[in-house]
């Protein structure tokens, strides 16, 4: 259970990173500013994991305060597709939920 619930973790956090990208590409009109936005929008996402949320992090959060946070930057790049398709976000974050919940119930964070 816990290397499957791993595995989705994995692919929350691959899919958050890609529509940050996404979503950083799509807003501005110049292909010079697409690609340099990506790049940052993508750094600053995998530069902020690192820090705060990864196993070796340099600034380890813990409790309701990272729990929130880690489920607030996972959900985010979801936003985009508000006006949209809003189910999107909504089953994100049933995901996002569960995942962290399972994490937190099996002892791989300390929630």
């Amino acid at each position: 259970m816990l290397i499957i619930n791993d595995i989705a973790a994995f692919i929350i956090e691959i899919f958050s990173v890609l529509l940050v990208v996404r979503w950083a590409y799509i807003i501005p009109e110049q292909m010079w500013l697409k690609i340099s936005l990506s790049v940052a929008a993508a750094a600053v996402f995998a530069l902020l994991w690192r820090i705060f949320f990864s196993p070796k992090a340099a600034y380890p959060l813990s409790g309701n305060l990272r729990w929130s946070l880690e489920f607030l930057i996972l959900l985010f790049p979801y936003l985009q597709f508000l006006n949209k398709k809003t189910s999107y976000i909504i089953f994100a974050g049933i995901g996002i939920f569960i995942n962290l919940f399972i994490q937190a119930k099996f002892g791989r964070s300390d929630f």
